[in-house]
């Protein structure tokens, strides 16, 4: 399931382009692929350590597993790419869903992007599980946030196909 919001609606309409191959560090993060931590999913490549955070510090800090996961999973698209941040995005969305492996569950994805006239466009990439009553953004209050967010389930029950390009 996809879901996205009218500043993201409007956003893919102006600055979506073929996207060539991803950089290097993108395709790097991919490659490294996910692993388990304790309950969590995390890409191997930007989370070292092997056990969670204290209950405490993870419950003050970052909620809940949700949180947490979405958190250590933040991707800056923009500072690894040279132009095109909303197709590099994009692309890295899809890559991921390919390489998402069976019996992790159902990821949620969410590409969040803001146009800043001083800096232009920066996209973000993070996901996290899906868990019952644990979420890092509800999906139904998507439309009253000013950046502009897509949201795509992947894995169990989810769809496979490649979307937007």
């Amino acid at each position: 399931m996809i879901v996205l919001n009218e500043f993201m609606s409007g956003l893919l309409r102006r600055e979506l382009l073929p996207a060539a191959a991803l950089p290097p560090v993108l395709q790097g993060i991919l490659d490294g692929g996910v692993k388990r931590v304790g309950e969590c999913v995390v890409f191997g490549q930007l989370h070292s350590a092997d056990e969670l955070p204290p209950a405490e510090l993870l419950q003050q800090r970052y909620v809940d597993l949700a949180g947490y996961e979405a958190t250590r999973n933040k991707v800056a698209i923009d500072t690894h790419c040279e132009g095109a941040p909303m197709s590099t995005a994009v692309r890295f969305l899809n890559e991921f869903a390919l390489r998402w492996p069976d019996g992790l569950g159902t990821a949620v994805a969410i590409v969040e992007c803001d146009n800043d006239e001083a800096s232009g466009l920066s996209c973000k990439f993070r996901f996290h599980v899906k868990r019952e009553g644990m979420t890092w953004i509800d999906r139904e209050c998507i439309d009253h946030v000013t950046q502009a967010i897509l949201i795509r389930e992947i894995g169990d029950q989810s769809e496979a196909s490649s979307w937007p390009c």
